[in-house]
């Protein structure tokens, strides 16, 4: 039996409250589950968490029943003072403190022949003498930090520095798609025989099919154009405000409201203020916050069309989903977002808002394109499965 060792100190924040659950949050945690559900006997889990850290840790793992050794293995100073117990708003204002600590962090100690995947965050130092050949892998889902500066914060250009300086000639580096792997290997210059691209997954598409249609927050009135994810520069979302708001007023799509589905943040407070000074979006654009799965599922289903107009992805997680459920899709033709939508989805150039409104007014005014775009899309889904995604990785464990 072989022993796994993953690093869940992004997970039990994110999970806190303490980082956004994003798209590379729900990912690694639908890896997680993917892995424990179809390899349940192959590997023995172990779990490691940053010392200050590990309440956060343990809570995500009972919350979400995942098996593995009662206590986790824990690195890091023991002198960080973020702990459970604090508001999310006061570990956030130490976040910058504690990726320094993460950053010049060791190996927890493990048993021998233990492989350790990060799915976010610096590998962890080999310790003197010990660990020096244990086997580590690092998902690296995009650079962009490093490609658009201007794009990120500081903490996150800092962490993905400090993620690619941790980075060792043997350890073996897995990207979602090729975009990524691209982006990764021109910007930081990894060698691309150690970079393998393993995207991934959605859950069975025809599961979808048979979904009943179940309530929408009450806020949300039908029909509706979707965006599900996180308000920053590179997700373009005030350009999308601007053609949505170009296109009801040339088209008079009065009763066409915009639901925007994210976490809060001061991008999104300040699109607010923006939104609230312009007629057609303060009357016809919903701002959501997180939402559940459940009721995140049923926006999906019942949307017009999603519309995600991203200037950068490394993989687009949110279009997989949306086509999962035979949604129509608007997306980027740049990026991840192409390579995963291919002809499945109404591509456009993210900057050109002609582009952005002519498809929006085809998708929503012919339902010819609507079945075509629907169909095309359960079938792209098809071709992408976490027990593909499961599988690939075991592949990549066993040859190291």
């Amino acid at each position: 039996m072989h022993h796994v060792c993953y690093d869940i100190t992004f997970q039990g924040l994110a999970h806190g409250g303490c980082w956004p659950q994003t798209g590379i949050y729900w990912a690694s945690h639908r890896f997680l589950q993917a892995m424990i559900e179809h390899v349940p006997h192959q590997l023995k889990w172990h779990w490691a968490v940053h010392r200050r850290l590990a309440a956060f840790g343990r809570n995500y793992l009972h919350d979400h029943r995942l098996p593995g050794q009662t206590e986790v293995s824990v690195y890091g100073s023991p002198w960080l003072p973020v702990q459970q117990g604090r508001s999310p708003e006061w570990s956030r204002k130490l976040l910058p403190v504690w990726w320094w600590d993460q950053c010049r962090s060791t190996m927890p100690r493990l048993p021998e022949k233990t492989l350790y995947h990060s799915l976010f965050l610096p590998l962890p130092r080999p310790a003197r003498n010990r660990a020096r050949s244990l086997p580590r892998v690092l998902t690296l889902h995009d650079v962009l930090p490093l490609i658009r500066p201007e794009w990120s914060s500081r903490v996150g250009v800092y962490r993905t520095q400090k993620t690619v300086a941790s980075i060792r000639p043997d350890d073996c580096i897995i990207c979602p798609s090729m975009s990524a792997k691209a982006d990764a290997c021109q910007a930081v210059g990894l060698n691309p025989d150690h970079v393998v691209v393993i995207p991934w997954g959605v859950d069975d598409p025809a599961i979808f099919a048979d979904e009943p249609v179940g309530p929408l927050p009450p806020a949300v009135t039908k029909p509706y154009l979707l965006y599900v994810g996180a308000i920053e520069p590179r997700k373009n979302i005030r350009h999308l405000l601007d053609c949505f708001s170009a296109w009801v007023s040339q088209e008079g799509f009065d009763d066409v409201s915009l639901v925007l589905v994210s976490p809060p943040g001061p991008m999104k407070q300040a699109l607010q203020e923006y939104a609230r000074t312009h007629p057609v979006l303060a009357r016809q654009v919903c701002w959501l916050g997180q939402q559940p799965s459940p009721v995140l599922g049923q926006l999906l289903r019942q949307a017009m069309m999603l519309v995600h107009p991203s200037l950068y992805e490394g993989f687009g997680l949110t279009v997989l989903e949306a086509m999962a459920r035979g949604t129509p899709v608007v997306a980027s033709s740049t990026t991840a977002c192409g390579e995963v939508a291919d002809e499945a989805a109404w591509l456009v150039d993210p900057t050109d808002a002609e582009a952005l409104c002519q498809a929006m007014h085809a998708i929503a005014t012919d339902v010819g394109h609507q079945q075509r775009l629907g169909k095309l899309g359960r079938l792209r889904a098809q071709q992408f499965s976490w027990e593909t995604t499961v599988r690939q990785t075991l592949k990549v464990y066993q040859s190291l």
